[in-house]
């Protein structure tokens, strides 16, 4: 009940006191693991929620924690500045040729660890649906579960590649980035916080492949991708060829 009222900082001191009484409580580590994730320390929020599927494989909101940490842990921490830098560029980017053969192979090496920790993400969120077939978002879910598995393996080959800021010689810019909606359910709960988008610019225009880093309960995290996939504006572009490009997005849920 209290992170249904999104009171984590209750919840926290709950779950230890109820671990020290008996440490093999597959629920109190599921409660840490909530709460770990919702202040932004995803390798604990991971431990925790991996320790409460060891002790209850059943425990299907456990490995949606996971996938959300995973997912935490792909994107790392938010960079307010470089995440401006990547919407509203000032300056143009460096682009690939200045980079050493070393400097190379250490991207591809970051790519293929990116793509791992998503797979990963994958299946934890494939596990969670399997065990929670009633779940009342579960065709959202599902698209979610698209994205995960679409961009794990999007790779660096082909015609249409998707680029990083650094790799562009001019960054996606946006035009106009509607903002998103409350939900009655979530103003009545006082839910208040951000979320947090990584998507796809595509070089024709259109978003794509939206990704919840971090999101917020009752219904928040679907109005924020709702108002993703209506902004508009301008490709990136290596040397005036128009590119995909992955951009960051972030959302303030405030009640006044």
């Amino acid at each position: 009940m209290l992170l249904r009222r999104n009171k984590f900082s209750e919840a926290l001191r709950a779950a230890p006191t109820a671990l020290k009484i008996e440490p093999a409580i597959a629920n109190a580590h599921y409660v840490v693991s909530v709460v770990r994730l919702n202040a932004g320390t995803y390798d604990e929020a991971l431990s925790a929620a991996n320790e409460s599927i060891r002790l209850n494989s059943k425990l299907a909101a456990a490995y949606l924690v996971k996938s959300e940490a995973l997912w935490g842990l792909y994107s790392g921490p938010v960079d307010n500045s470089a995440r401006e830098q990547t919407l509203f560029p000032s300056r143009p980017a460096p682009t690939p040729k200045s980079l050493t053969p070393e400097q190379w192979e250490e991207r591809r090496r970051k790519v293929k660890e990116d793509e791992a920790l998503l797979r990963q993400s994958a299946e934890s969120l494939e596990t969670y649906l399997k065990l929670n077939p009633a779940e009342p978002s579960a065709d959202r879910w599902q698209a979610q579960l698209a994205t995960l598995k679409a961009i794990s393996n999007i790779g660096e080959a082909g015609p249409d590649a998707v680029k990083y800021g650094g790799d562009v010689t001019t960054k996606a810019r946006v035009l106009a980035k509607p903002a998103p909606q409350y939900t009655d359910e979530a103003r009545r709960a006082g839910i208040r916080g951000r979320v947090v988008l990584r998507a796809i610019f595509g070089s024709d225009g259109r978003v794509r492949h939206i990704l919840v880093l971090k999101g917020l309960p009752m219904g928040l995290s679907w109005q924020a991708i709702e108002a993703a996939r209506h902004i508009r504006f301008t490709p990136a572009e290596i040397d005036g060829k128009p590119v995909s490009m992955f951009v960051q997005l972030e959302y303030f849920f405030n009640l006044y």
